[in-house]
């Protein structure tokens, strides 16, 4: 297998999560919003805290 088909077959591979991760994304109600935020939320508190440590 060379290299560029390796390349194309890993970007169809990115592509297809990223879309299937939109698609999931944008279509959450707004307490599942909420949710998803509160959880970003806590986890870059979790990152800045272990740096601030």
């Amino acid at each position: 297998m060379d290299l560029n088909r390796l390349n194309q077959q890993v970007n169809e591979a990115l592509n297809r999560w990223w879309a299937a991760t939109v698609a999931y994304f944008s279509d959450l109600n707004q307490m599942e919003q909420y949710g998803w935020g509160a959880f970003g939320f806590g986890f870059v508190l979790f990152i800045v805290g272990l740096f601030v440590l």
